[in-house]
């Protein structure tokens, strides 16, 4: 078993390319605009900065810039006529008015202890044509309802198309 006794060399010592380990140098170069974490700080005429200068941070804040002026949201918008809104989703309003009502229904079988068992009874004592014809009910109100958001849709478009 061997043991490698080689250490990595400091980063300020020359060394050959071979002996040379594959760890980065971090350099910190000056950079012409201020960090984000911390104010400029203020020039001292007529002195050259030292780095105890650049490495200090003053102890007073910096002077408050006048807020923007307000701006209108008429001024905002583009003047041209062309310019739809948005529009309303309509298959997503009639939908969730929807299941809304199919919760609200839930909620009240729900609210009393009897009434699921009441509904139970009911379900069971049903024959199979009536069982039929709830079904073909159901698919009707889903159907309605897609028909009633696809309509909304089609008197949106013909009301931006013309």
């Amino acid at each position: 078993m061997s043991t490698n006794d080689s250490t990595p060399a400091p980063p300020n010592e020359n060394v050959e390319t071979e002996d040379r380990d594959n760890t980065m140098v971090l350099e910190v170069v000056a950079s012409e605009k201020p960090s984000l974490f911390r104010p400029p700080a203020p020039e001292k005429p007529g002195a050259s900065a030292s780095a105890s200068d650049d490495a200090s941070v003053p102890l007073t804040p910096p002077a408050a810039e006048e807020p923007p002026m307000p701006v209108r949201v008429a001024e905002l918008t583009p003047a041209e006529t062309g310019v739809e809104a948005p529009r309303t989703r309509w298959a997503a309003v009639v939908w969730g008015l929807f299941f809304a009502a199919v919760a609200i229904g839930g909620l009240w079988l729900l609210s009393e202890p009897s009434r699921p068992s009441d509904a139970v009874e009911w379900a069971v004592t049903l024959d199979a044509a009536t069982g039929v014809a709830i079904l073909i009910l159901g698919l009707g109100v889903i159907l309605l309802v897609a028909g009633a958001a696809g309509l909304l849709r089609r008197t949106q478009r013909r009301r931006t198309a013309d």
